[in-house]
């Protein structure tokens, strides 16, 4: 099951790298056509302009990917803590409205 979740993490990591890329690699295009640029190939431009965006888009990515990981391995640590030593479901540290939502399942 971790598998699959981790695969379709990745899927959507993937997804968007390239729309973050695509994006840029527009803004980019609507850049060089609309100025008066000396540019014997505008396309490599483009080309780098893509490539940068898809590298920028893989860094904030890969960091979002970072911290959200470690907010869910420290929440799943603190109501495991909590449920030793009370006996709750739902640790004391959870929002209210969240905790409504835990509380149900």
């Amino acid at each position: 099951m971790f598998a699959s979740l981790n695969a379709l993490g990745d899927i959507y990591t993937f997804l968007g790298r390239i729309i973050i890329g695509g994006t840029t690699g527009l803004c980019g295009y609507l850049i060089m056509i609309g100025g008066t640029y000396d540019c014997k190939n505008e396309y490599m431009g483009i080309m780098m302009f893509t490539f940068i965006g898809f590298l920028i888009g893989a860094g904030f990515l890969s960091l979002f990917g970072h911290v959200s990981g470690a907010i869910v391995v420290v929440y799943i640590m603190d109501s495991e803590i909590q449920k030793n030593h009370e006996g709750r479901n739902v640790s004391p540290n959870t929002p209210p409205d969240l905790a409504k939502i835990l509380s149900g399942i």
